[in-house]
């Protein structure tokens, strides 16, 4: 009596859908991701060459002395993110479309302005402006 031999399948990975699957990814990760080359950053603050499109429009503005003390407006609003937000959020609340400036000094420590923009961004701001000087002789 002969027996015939069992062939046995091999499990197969089937490799095409699979690639299928990973083209697919890597469309998505190139279609969302944000390419940043920070090597074009070019930063000359305070002095700019162009000026405000509608320098008079409301806004809120928020000063930054060579010592890190925040003002909005008038008002003196210490070195604290705290004490910023307590005078920046009635200001913000009363005029909610106003644009929102940071007015710094060329000394500022470069964290005050991070703190005023934190602050900012806390209380719902979505533009920032940094106020800048005309570039002497324009």
């Amino acid at each position: 009596m002969k027996f015939r031999a069992r062939r046995s399948d091999e499990p197969e990975i089937m490799l095409i859908p699979m690639i299928d699957v990973m083209l697919v990814l890597v469309i998505f990760l190139v279609a969302t991701t944000s390419f940043v080359n920070e090597s074009r950053l070019r930063v000359e603050l305070p002095e700019a060459s162009i000026r405000a499109s509608n320098p008079e429009s409301r806004r809120v503005e928020v000063g930054i002395d060579a010592e890190g003390l925040f003002s909005v407006g008038d008002k003196p609003a210490g070195s604290r993110a705290e004490t910023l937000r307590a005078v920046l959020g009635p200001a913000l609340a009363a005029d909610p479309e106003a644009r929102f400036v940071i007015r710094a000094d060329a000394r500022t420590p470069h964290q005050a302005v991070v703190t005023a923009m934190d602050v900012a961004g806390q209380l719902g701001v979505r533009a920032i402006g940094i106020a800048a000087l005309p570039k002497p002789g324009e």
